[in-house]
């Protein structure tokens, strides 16, 4: 673009006698002639889009600019250890900020050949003649596009040019822009303490406006392939142009409301006044955090009516220190005896008055500058380091190469390439520090970042931090509390936010939307941990389980569970078995006791003493259940289950025959049964128990029960350790107890219509039916319960009932016999008492022989 403006402004430009017509070209200059000069290029009138300048100052602020480099002049004129061989001159020209208005004011600048010819259109040409000075080098310009169109100009004529704001990183190459050097840091580092300020409150998300050109494109640029580097994003980007009309700005504003809250401003003091201004309209008032470039945060009291939309701005601008007695030198001019052309127009705009009599409100001696009518502005400094460094490299050529020539002679000794030699090698402490170069012809200095604040009924810019390019790194240190009050944000947050999309919550994973800041949360299902950094959910393990510590993107084993002594249903368990245990051992005892009882006998004490030993191991099998699982307490309280059970109704079941066989027989003969003495009926019963022996050795070999760990739910962290009773296992010695149960069930329904004063076969009959209950109930449950503590609980529930029930049907009726209804039927002879309360009836059994096998049973009372 640069060579397209050279190439159109020698197109246009027509030369007669070596000068240059340029339609409408301000005419205002100011020269102060010396020994040598430099030439300065600042924007003092307004921007027009037709023609070369508009017609009013830009702002009363940029006369501090020009009168800085005044300042600086005079200085070295009057300092004898700075070029003392010649005195410094000055010429200054405006470029309205306009790239081709600053081709045109360079041309002024070339070195002029000796002879010039012309074409005959040259005097029919309209326009005003701009004149040529010789200059050694130029200062300028402020913009960084109107620096480009200069350079592009001077810089194959071999004159240097220092800016005094110029900041893009376009200018620092060398191969364009031979002759450009800069007293300002590049904005690649500007870029770095703007995203250094990102990153230190957390902003991740963030909108960007920048002007066009080349300070506001490649600003943008670097910003965003930093915050790419740094997985920041930008949510909207908009572009906008010099002279664009409201309407644009308003869009802009319209579309920064679906976007994040931060917004940097990448531009001049005019684009970020009208956004301000579309903001306004919008009535957006404390939703944007601001941050500005240098551009346009120094000239921010262009912004007055619009600081409450700017209002907790931050800003960055290049470290600027005040010059002692600049101000006050400033504030001592007299507009009447001043030469600057510009300066009468900046009074009459400072103080609202007008030096044309015709006009009104007359401007008179009265009207003084003082920090009450104009705010001093530090950033003109850089303007004085230009200027010093021009003079310190005229010194030191004139010194190496012509030192002893004076006065206008000593211009002959300054070369384009011998001055830019000495600055490339020039270190010296200016007003803002040490000046030196790099490579790159580049300055690396400091930025101070400020906030725009309200103090009453005014505002001000306060510093919080200092970003310093020299060392390199991202050093940003607050020295001033930070005010959030001008934003809104969250109640329980200390700083704004700005970010497409939170932080997924630990157990959910993200999906990736446009731009990568932004994403959609979704939660993983309870067993699933992080895969894929975090884009995707894996289950863990069969037992395992998401680690929190990880935040969910490992997996650890889950402990498993099992009923422990201590838990109530252990300790209720443990109760009752002890009790069974506790009441089995008093039966036992009592049963030895009243062993010759008629009733114990009629019971088939045999029978009696094996069941009791069955009754005694299922309590103790409850216990072993309950105990921790292991391969031997597997093993140990499957094989008592299988027998305890078997060892009680095998028993039963035999006498539950002997008892039918007996009556069936009475009622055909006299011949006693087969099998029912006790040898046989203990050699029955023992032969019915070993069959289950049997079952469970096979079971147990063939289906081992052992310890084992049980996942109910894989989504509930939950892992159970429990004896592995198989299925198969179970079945066989349950079918074979079932059998034994049914059996008895069908001898008792055989045995219901024996005499009414025989009771044995009732209770065996209440006692059957009663289990046959108890375990229809127990094996649905048993197998449809998801926890395989409950089915321990089960099983050692129905052991305890079953037992009891046992004991309650079979034993007790019979102690209560022998211990009461036996001994009170020892009466004197006589007693018709007794004879009325309690009756005592033998039976007789067809035969003596039977009697012996069966004792007679006494009505309950």
């Amino acid at each position: 673009m640069a060579m397209f403006l050279l190439f159109l402004a020698w197109r246009t430009f027509l030369c007669v006698s070596c000068h240059f017509y340029i339609p409408d070209l301000p005419v205002k200059r100011y020269v102060k002639p010396g020994d040598i000069n430099i030439g300065a290029i600042f924007p003092i009138y307004s921007y027009d889009k037709v023609k070369p300048c508009g017609n009013q100052l830009r702002s009363t602020v940029i006369l501090q600019f020009i009168e800085a480099l005044v300042f600086a002049v005079e200085q070295i004129n009057d300092d004898n250890s700075i070029l003392p061989q010649a005195s410094l001159g000055f010429v200054i020209v405006d470029d309205c900020l306009k790239e081709t208005t600053t081709i045109a004011q360079s041309l002024s600048f070339l070195p002029q050949p000796n002879t010039c010819t012309c074409n005959d259109t040259c005097s029919s040409t309209n326009g005003t003649a701009t004149p040529a000075y010789d200059v050694i080098g130029v200062v300028g310009s402020m913009k960084s596009s109107n620096s480009i169109a200069a350079a592009t100009l001077l810089g194959p004529a071999h004159v240097p040019q220092i800016s005094y704001a110029s900041s893009s990183d376009e200018l620092s190459d060398k191969i364009l822009y031979p002759y450009f050097l800069r007293v300002v840091p590049p904005d690649r580092f500007q870029v770095e303490g703007i995203v250094s300020l990102i990153q230190t409150f957390g902003w991740s998300y963030v909108s960007v406006v920048y002007s066009e050109g080349s300070y506001g494109e490649l600003g943008f640029k670097n910003l965003k392939q930093r915050m790419e580097e740094l997985g920041m994003c930008i949510g909207t980007s908009h572009k906008v142009a010099e002279g664009s009309e409201p309407s644009e700005y308003d869009k802009v504003a319209l579309e920064l409301k679906a976007h994040g809250k931060v917004v940097v401003v990448f531009s001049g003091p005019t684009h970020a006044k009208q956004l301000f201004s579309a903001v306004k309209r919008a009535s957006d008032l404390k939703r944007y955090i601001w941050i500005g470039s240098d551009g346009w945060a120094k000239r921010i009291k262009n912004l007055a009516e619009f600081w409450e939309v700017a209002l907790g701005a931050f800003t960055f601008t290049f470290y600027s220190e005040a010059v002692p007695g600049f101000t006050e030198w400033f504030q001592e001019k007299d507009p009447l005896s001043e030469n600057d052309p510009w300066f009468k127009e900046f009074w009459e705009s400072q103080f609202a008055c007008s030096f044309d009599p015709a006009i009104g409100n007359l401007c008179d001696g009265s009207m003084k500058l003082s920090p009450t009518s104009f705010k001093p502005v530090s950033t003109v400094t850089p303007v004085m380091d230009a200027v010093l460094t021009f003079a310190h490299a005229a010194h030191a050529l004139l010194q190496e190469s012509c030192p002893d020539r004076n006065g206008t002679d000593a211009r002959g000794c300054i070369t384009g390439p011998g001055l830019l030699d000495q600055i490339q090698k020039l270190s010296f402490m200016g007003n803002n520090g040490r000046v030196s170069f790099d490579e790159s012809g580049n300055l690396l200095g400091r930025y101070m970042v400020e906030q725009l604040v309200r103090e009453g009924d005014s505002f001000k810019q306060i510093p919080i931090g200092v970003y310093d390019c020299e060392r390199g790194i991202l050093d940003f240190l607050f020295n001033n509390t930070i005010t959030w009050d001008y934003f809104y944000r969250a109640a329980d947050a200390d700083i704004p936010e700005s970010v497409c999309s939170k932080p997924c919550l630990p157990g959910e994973f993200f999906i990736q939307k446009e731009p990568r800041c932004c994403w959609e949360c979704k939660k993983c299902r309870e067993n699933e941990y992080i895969v894929q950094n975090g884009t995707n959910c894996a289950p863990c393990p069969l037992y395992w389980w998401p680690d929190v510590s990880t935040k969910y993107k490992s997996c650890i084993e889950i402990k498993s569970t099992f009923l422990l002594w201590g838990e109530p249903l252990s300790i209720m368990l443990l109760f009752f078995s002890s009790l069974g245990v506790i009441a089995t051992t008093i039966v036992f005892v009592l049963y030895i006791r009243f062993n010759s009882s008629k009733c114990i006998k009629a019971s088939s004490r045999e029978m009696s003493y094996l069941m009791l030993v069955g009754l005694f191991l299922g309590f103790v099998t409850v216990v072993i259940l309950i105990s921790p699982p292991s391969w031997a307490s597997c093993q140990i309280s499957f094989f008592c289950f299988c027998i305890s059970f078997s060892w009680i109704y095998s028993p039963l079941l035999t006498r539950t025959s002997r008892i039918f066989r007996i009556f069936e027989s009475s009622k055909r003969s006299t011949k006693r049964p087969k099998l029912v003495s006790p040898k046989s009926q203990v050699i029955i019963a023992s032969g019915l128990i070993l069959i289950q022996v049997a079952i469970c050795i096979a079971i147990t070999f063939i289906y081992a029960p052992s310890p084992k760990l049980s996942m109910p739910v894989r989504t509930e962290r939950y892992v159970e350790q429990s004896c592995d009773f198989t299925l198969p296992g179970l079945a066989s010695f349950l079918s074979y107890n079932l059998v034994l149960v049914v059996v008895c069930c069908f001898f008792a329904v055989k045995t219901r219509k024996l005499p009414d004063n025989f009771n044995e076969s009732r209770f065996i009959s209440m006692c059957v039916y009663t289990t046959l209950v108890l375990w229809s109930a127990f094996i649905p449950s048993y197998f449809t319960a998801d926890r395989q503590y409950l089915k321990t609980v089960m099983l050692s529930i129905v052991l305890i009932l079953n037992n009891i029930v046992a004991l309650c049907f079979l034993y007790i009726p019979k102690i209560y016999a022998a211990m009461y209804l036996e001994t009170n039927t020892v009466m004197p002879a006589g007693s018709t008492r007794f004879a009325r309360s309690t009756t005592v009836t033998n039976i007789s059994v067809n035969t003596e022989r039977n009697a012996n096998f069966l004792q007679v049973q006494p009505i309950n009372p």
